[in-house]
């Protein structure tokens, strides 16, 4: 679960990057990928609390990263990023549920 966390942290990073340098098709495919391993964290997720926050951390940053995207991207990118967002906010949610319910 942490891997994908980091993971989906640094592939929101890499979106970012590319979205700023015009490459589209690739930002898509990143955050294409940024969805796949949102899901592994859901499905994922475990009692082992420092590594829930972990997680929760590296969610909520990413959150912030693609809500910056999202506020500079095209029309056409915007669905794709805000049911991206949408997810990783569920499962910052979920994490952070986690986290408390210990």
């Amino acid at each position: 679960m942490l891997l994908y966390a980091q993971l989906v942290s640094q592939m929101t990073d890499l979106a970012g990057k590319q979205f700023n340098s015009g490459e589209f098709g690739q930002a898509s495919q990143t955050i294409e990928l940024v969805q796949r391993y949102t899901e592994k964290i859901h499905a994922g997720v475990t009692d082992d609390s420092k590594k829930l926050r972990d997680a929760e951390l590296l969610m909520r940053r990413a959150s912030f990263r693609l809500k910056g995207i999202l506020s500079a991207a095209t029309y056409e990118d915007r669905p794709a990023l805000e049911v991206t967002l949408k997810q990783l906010n569920e499962v910052q949610s979920d994490l952070l549920m986690q986290v408390f319910k210990k």
